[in-house]
């Protein structure tokens, strides 16, 4: 269901694209008959960005037109590619003209019944395009860059689904060409896996060794650095009856020992009797125990909830510096913490939102700080 022809004129691919050679040597009418030798009942060509491979075939028995459309989310510069099936010259005209609007082409392929996929029906990394997402799914989609495999730096995309299940797609990128190699792909059985991810430093030494990844509606998994595809997740956690927990995740230091707490947002739950108030909740540790309430006010929520504030819709950590006009640094202070006249060290801080407000803690011992 995936392949190419010589009217795929410029590879896509680095190497070939650099050599100024076709992404495939073979005539269409050979792609034919070789597909039908090898028993395939229907045949088309999915050549980049044009039909003309496909309407070579149009006399052959069993054919349709398909097409590989590169295209791209609006405002942003790095493209995607979507297969498109059994389409028109009439609809190939229309998504090249909207190419600069890859969520627009996915709405016009559902509405015209075009069958479509991000690279195939065996996509290693899938990444998810539809108007059918959740409303919050389709708003803010969870990308995460840093050390996520043995070696370099990887881009990871959260893909939660309509139905089936999420996904989250790591991908190495070649900065000199543009290209982006899938390099793992991460699954559980949430169709919302992915919603939201976070580095975590659970050893303390100053570099993320896991990723945290939220699934709505009632999980967040913890995964072990270097990712692999099909990985298990070293822990997990549940809450049961829950319509949102996952939504936003996060990772700091809180509590003064090495290693970050790893903050789970659940916006729809229900505190104090007001629907829909949000509470998030705080773990510790490679098993991610919840910290005891005794020394931290936890589960976290509004000192005074209300319906519909959704509070764990967001969850950020914000780095502290104190101001610091006497340091001996020009910083400010964020290098020497105290030291040569400094007021304190930096700091990270738990930066949580709401529907209409944002809160920034500065402490989370007891005395819990929500009290007036």
């Amino acid at each position: 269901m995936h392949v190419h022809s010589t009217a795929s004129a410029l590879s896509k691919l680095g190497v070939q694209r650099s050599l100024n050679v076709p992404e495939c040597a073979t005539e269409p009418g050979e792609v034919y008959e070789l597909a039908k030798r090898r028993g395939m009942d229907f045949v088309t060509i999915t050549d980049h960005d044009t039909i003309a491979g496909a309407l070579a075939l149009a006399d052959m028995p069993d054919t349709f037109i398909s097409e590989e459309l590169t295209a791209w989310f609006k405002g942003e510069p790095q493209a995607v590619h979507v297969l498109c099936y059994g389409i028109t010259p009439d609809d190939h005209e229309w998504l090249q003209a909207h190419s600069g609007d890859v969520e627009g082409c996915a709405e016009y392929l559902h509405s015209n019944e075009i069958t479509r996929s991000t690279m195939g029906a065996a996509d290693p990394c899938p990444i998810e395009f539809s108007t059918n997402l959740d409303d919050r799914d389709k708003v803010n989609r969870a990308v995460i860059v840093g050390p996520l495999m043995a070696t370099g730096t990887q881009i990871a995309v959260g893909s939660p689904a309509v139905t089936g299940v999420g996904h989250v797609s790591i991908f190495d990128v070649d900065v000199t060409t543009g290209t982006f190699t899938c390099s793992a792909m991460l699954a559980a059985s949430d169709v919302r896996f992915g919603r939201s991810m976070a580095l975590v430093d659970l050893d303390g030494q100053g570099g993320p060794d896991h990723l945290l990844v939220g699934a709505p509606p009632t999980h967040a998994y913890l995964y072990t650095l270097p990712l692999s595809t099909g990985q298990a997740p070293a822990a997990m956690v549940t809450e049961t009856g829950s319509t949102a927990f996952g939504t936003a995740v996060a990772a700091l230091n809180i509590d003064g020992t090495a290693g970050d707490e790893m903050f789970v947002g659940d916006p729809d739950a229900k505190v104090g009797g007001k629907d829909a108030a949000g509470r998030v909740t705080v773990y510790g540790g490679a098993m991610m125990k919840a910290l005891s309430s005794t020394a931290f006010p936890n589960p976290l929520s509004e000192h005074d909830p209300g319906d519909g504030h959704a509070y764990g819709s967001g969850i950020v950590s914000m780095t502290f510096c104190p101001a610091n006009v006497g340091a001996s640094s020009a910083d400010g202070g964020a290098s020497d913490g105290g030291a040569g006249g400094g007021v304190a060290a930096c700091a990270p801080l738990p930066v949580i939102g709401a529907t209409s407000k944002v809160y920034t803690y500065f402490g989370l011992k007891k005395p819990d700080p929500r009290v007036k």
